[in-house]
């Protein structure tokens, strides 16, 4: 502005109070915080401001003291990462997980947009174009059982769907989780189950998180029962969960509460969060007191990238 010359005989610091008067910086409380960071470090040239706010958490994460070429490469950006306060920062849109210990895996949600936008482009595709609709096809179940793995993983999550945060058809994602979700066969005794799950994940020094499940299953020689889980769990990878933890059982057809049969324990081994290999020890049961079963998950998943 000096040079052109529009404020040839006014300070810099004139300039700014001129223009933050012109633009209404002052009635609005988050530019107001921005303006004043970069008065404070430009003009006043203050080289280490306090964190008071989202703006100066994002600027003190920087690491000024480095050359620019090398200021914005992955290795300084995990470190940029590491340095953010998150509790100044509550955009639930925000990339960054708000979980420290998730950071580093900043890229999932980025990808998981990427892998949802492929998957509608070649659903439009297919629709639009009259195209064979076995490529929509396979795009739509290879985005099912990779939305897992890129999937971020924070507090807790009742009934969870492996779909985008922001389903493009919501009213069908709220139908599909009072599905159950996952499908079980009793490898062992005969029969079918359904269950319903909910997580916490929490990462601590021995697990990751706790899983709930209520199960509901049909047996071909003893009576049906329900089942209640209470596991904790480790991932590996983010393609392998191992479990244990313990469980309550519930006649359907007769007596709900016996004795005999009311408590055991069980363990598990998830591949991608689709195939699960369960097995239960239903402790004192009269007849029948090991269950091996193979379940199917995230299928209430699976309707909805095929039904976009």
């Amino acid at each position: 502005m000096h040079k052109r010359p529009y404020y040839a005989t006014q300070t810099p610091e004139a300039i700014m109070d001129n223009l933050s008067e012109q633009l209404g910086i002052k009635s609005n409380p988050e530019a107001l915080r921005a303006y004043t960071l970069f008065y404070n470090t430009e003009i006043n040239q203050v080289k280490n401001p306090p964190t008071t706010d989202n703006f100066s958490t994002i600027y003190n994460a920087f690491n000024l003291q480095v050359d620019e070429s090398k200021r914005y490469d992955l290795t300084a950006f995990d470190s940029f990462l590491s340095k953010l306060q998150m509790h100044y920062i509550q955009d639930r849109d925000s990339f960054i997980p708000t979980d420290s210990t998730e950071q580093s895996e900043w890229y999932k949600k980025p990808l998981q947009e990427m892998i949802s936008r492929v998957s509608i482009l070649e659903n439009e595709y297919a629709r639009d174009e009259n195209n064979s609709d076995t490529l929509a096809g396979v795009t739509n179940v290879m985005a099912w059982m990779g939305n897992n793995m890129i999937k971020q993983k924070e507090g807790f999550d009742p009934l969870p769907l492996n779909i985008p945060d922001n389903p493009k058809n919501k009213r069908l994602a709220n139908i599909l989780r009072v599905i159950p979700n996952e499908l079980t066969s009793d490898v062992k005794n005969g029969g079918l189950g359904v269950s319903y799950n909910a997580y916490w994940y929490q990462k601590q020094s021995m697990i990751d998180g706790l899983e709930g499940k209520i199960s509901f299953n049909q047996n071909d020689d003893i009576n049906d029962f329900m089942r209640v889980d209470l596991s904790m769990f480790e991932e590996y990878k983010n393609f392998l969960r191992i479990g244990m933890g313990a469980s309550l059982f519930g006649n359907l057809e007769d007596k709900f509460y016996e004795q005999e049969g009311f408590y055991g324990v069980n363990g598990y081994i998830d591949l991608l969060d689709i195939f699960r290999i369960t097995y239960v020890r239903r402790f004192d049961h009269p007849t029948e007191r090991d269950y091996l079963y193979f379940g199917i998950r995230n299928l209430p998943s699976l309707y909805y990238w095929l039904n976009r």
